[in-house]
């Protein structure tokens, strides 16, 4: 009997940054200029929350993927962190960015 092999690829990080939960904290110190609306031409403000497009954003990406993908039984690869394997089905991941790619078994 020939098993069924499955293959997808997911773009999740829209979802995340348009989500109902709130942006993660700020871990650097960045600053960005503030609109003139309310303000004086050339105020700036530190950020609270990471910003989409920033470097703070996409490392606060990888630790919310990384974390997720642990907690459905996947161990990172030892030569490579961007590669994942399931501790129980025949099933391979791959994370690159924002992009997600997993095969495997029906089962997976």
């Amino acid at each position: 009997e020939m098993s069924r092999r499955l293959a997808g690829h997911e773009n999740p990080c829209a979802g995340f940054q348009s989500s109902t939960l709130s942006p993660p904290p700020a871990v650097l110190d960045l600053y960005i200029s503030v609109p003139a609306k309310d303000n004086e031409e050339g105020d700036v403000g530190r950020l609270l929350r990471a910003l989409y497009g920033t470097r703070d954003a996409a490392n606060q990406w990888d630790v919310f993927a990384d974390e997720k993908i642990r907690a459905l039984s996947f161990e990172i690869g030892q030569l490579c962190p961007s590669i994942y394997r399931h501790q129980e089905e025949p099933c391979i991941g791959l994370r690159h960015g924002d992009d997600l790619f997993f095969a495997g078994q029906e089962k997976c």
